[in-house]
């Protein structure tokens, strides 16, 4: 999926979205990375939304974040709610979402200039 459509506004760009692969700035990763407006991590440990801890949610606050999006792969699973407490003991709303979903989401709140910190899993 291509998601490339209007004016972007940070310096990493998720260009695409395809189960098993996600493509940064025309780099294709195999692996969980983490990407905000001006942070990629291409070592993001969880690999699967069920391998998520709250201290992976605690390295995703580190980055300042208005907003925390998880893409969990090419379906929707749900992270406890206890796992992300953390994020909402802070106010920092957090979105669960397929991951394809949640490369569409990132790059609209990007265009909206907004400090979003998105985890996506392939």
């Amino acid at each position: 999926m291509d998601i490339n459509r209007h004016k972007f506004h940070g310096n990493y760009k998720l260009s695409g979205y395809e189960p098993k692969k996600i493509i940064v700035n025309n780099t294709e990763y195999k692996h969980s990375i983490v990407v905000s407006n001006n942070t990629l991590v291409t070592n993001w440990e969880p690999q699967q939304a069920k391998q998520i801890t709250s201290n992976d949610i605690e390295s995703l606050i580190t980055l300042d974040p208005e907003i925390i999006i998880i893409g969990t792969g090419n379906k929707h699973h749900f992270i406890d709610e206890a796992i992300l407490e953390v994020a909402f003991n802070q106010n920092i709303p957090v979105e669960m979402m397929s991951s394809s979903k949640a490369c569409m989401l990132y790059t609209i709140l990007i265009q909206e200039q907004k400090h979003v910190v998105a985890a996506i899993m392939p």
